[in-house]
């Protein structure tokens, strides 16, 4: 990134890149191998930079950084990352060839460095550069989304992608928020009027020029709580829509892909486990699926499959996304094809227990194998179908997986009895509610007042024409 652009600052005791020149190379080299020789910290590190340039920049970009971006740094795949650097270095190139000297445009290549910056000056060497822009990006979204700009969901994608990749996006609990403030005094961007900061526009698009920023709209980003007065009586009502519930997002996306006819789902949470659903659905649809949530609203269109799952033609990356990865392993089940079904996620993933969901599933006749350590993701899931009849499952496991084997219930081939034995199962609210949104897509689950026996009808699901998630 350094050696596009011909900048050649250097740091000095009073601030950072103050003193320095504009002297371009003749050429540039450069070789991905290198990349093989640094600690994966470092490697993280530089990440930061290519996430700057797509938020800045591409959201397309920043959408493929986030299907592929935290399994190839995981895994040093060197190809990903070098198509990763080109990209990046081809829009500094564009920048830097529209706005040498920066006296416009250029100075958008500072997203994120503005509290990063100062967040640098406080906690070099302990925190490397790119790990301060990581947590200086979230924080002037944060400052965007406050002057209306962009949505809660964006500051969620860039502080998700961000965490995804290994970058810290939380400011160091030594640091106060008036240290912060003073060590942004000598950003380069300053002028008399105040600190300016490089502002997005939208996910893909920053700002043409850095905006002022009064300490106060900072703070109030940078701190860690606040205090909610009442309002005076003579303000007039308003309405604030909070975001949606992870849980009931992603129940109501896949119940509505296995349904029947087309659901407008709406107030959606933008989420790392619903952005995993929506890719699988969309996989899961063999091209009849193509589920885009929309950011600002939190909608998205779904055209029921009608429990018509194709088999994936690429393994299923979950990430860390526990609500998806359960869920999924039941309804791999359902697909109808050849092959086989893989879902794998990052390393935390290959820990979390699933083992007691999988033995279910066998008993009912599913074909899953461990593809790695038994007990965990990654599975291999073959398209078997759920045969129905008798489920059980022991009431000390996580309510997901009850919830996972009563979404797939309705597309088995009969009707399903699902049994919890050894106590009432844990979390019986998130059943229930599993219970209440099936009902909703025209599936009546009859059950005990203790949660412990289940009677799931196989008519599939009926798709409303709307719902809108709490």
């Amino acid at each position: 990134d350094a050696s596009v652009g011909g900048k050649t600052g250097i740091d000095t005791p009073a601030g950072k890149n103050l003193v320095g020149a504009f002297h371009h190379p003749r050429s540039v080299l450069v070789d991905p191998q290198v990349l093989a020789t640094l600690p994966a910290r470092h490697v993280r590190n530089g990440f930061a930079e290519i996430i700057k340039t797509a938020a800045i920049y591409d959201e397309q970009f920043f959408s493929h950084l986030e299907t592929h971006a935290a399994q190839a740094i995981e895994r040093h795949d060197l190809a990903f990352l070098a198509k990763a650097a080109e990209h990046s270095l081809r829009v500094k190139g564009d920048v830097v060839t529209r706005d040498e000297r920066e006296s416009g445009i250029r100075a958008i290549l500072n997203f994120g460095h503005s509290v990063g910056h100062a967040i640098e000056a406080l906690c070099q060497p302990r925190l490397l550069h790119g790990e301060c822009v990581s947590i200086g990006m979230v924080f002037e979204t944060i400052i965007a989304r406050a002057r209306g700009f962009v949505s809660h969901s964006t500051v969620q994608r860039i502080d998700s992608l961000c965490r995804a990749c290994g970058l810290p996006v939380s400011l160091p609990n030594e640091l106060s928020v008036d240290a912060v403030l003073r060590a942004m005094e000598t950003d380069k961007k300053n002028t008399a009027g105040g600190k300016r900061i490089v502002l997005l526009q939208r996910l893909g698009c920053a700002q043409p020029s850095p905006a002022l920023v009064s300490d106060e709209e900072i703070s109030r980003a940078l701190s860690r709580c606040v205090t909610v007065l009442s309002a005076p009586r003579q303000q007039p009502e308003f309405r604030i829509r909070v975001p949606g519930s992870k849980s009931l997002s992603n129940r109501a996306l896949l119940i509505a892909a296995l349904g029947r006819g087309k659901c407008k789902l709406t107030g959606l949470l933008h989420s790392d486990d619903t952005k995993h659903m929506l890719k699988a659905l969309a996989s899961f649809g063999g091209g009849r699926l193509d589920p885009v949530l929309d950011e600002r609203t939190g909608a998205v269109e779904i055209a029921g499959l009608g429990g018509n799952l194709a088999v994936p033609d690429a393994p299923l990356y979950l990430g860390n996304a526990g609500t998806a990865s359960r869920f999924l392993t039941a309804a791999s089940c359902l697909a109808r094809g050849t092959g086989a079904i893989e879902l794998v996620g990052n390393a935390r993933m290959h820990e979390r227990p699933i083992g007691d969901l999988v033995d279910a599933l066998r008993r009912a006749g599913c074909d899953i194998q461990y593809a790695g350590a038994a007990g965990s993701l990654p599975l291999r899931i073959r398209p078997t179908g759920l045969r129905g009849g008798t489920i059980t499952l022991d009431a000390k496991v996580s309510s997901q997986f009850v919830s996972a084997i009563l979404i797939a219930a309705p597309i088995a081939s009969s009707p399903v009895a699902l049994e919890i034995v050894n106590g009432p199962p844990v979390s019986a609210p998130y059943i229930a509610m599993t219970v209440a949104l099936m009902r909703e897509f025209g599936v009546p689950v009859q059950h005990s007042a203790d949660m412990c026996h289940f009677s799931v009808p196989n008519t599939g699901y009926v798709n409303p024409e709307h719902y809108d998630v709490e």
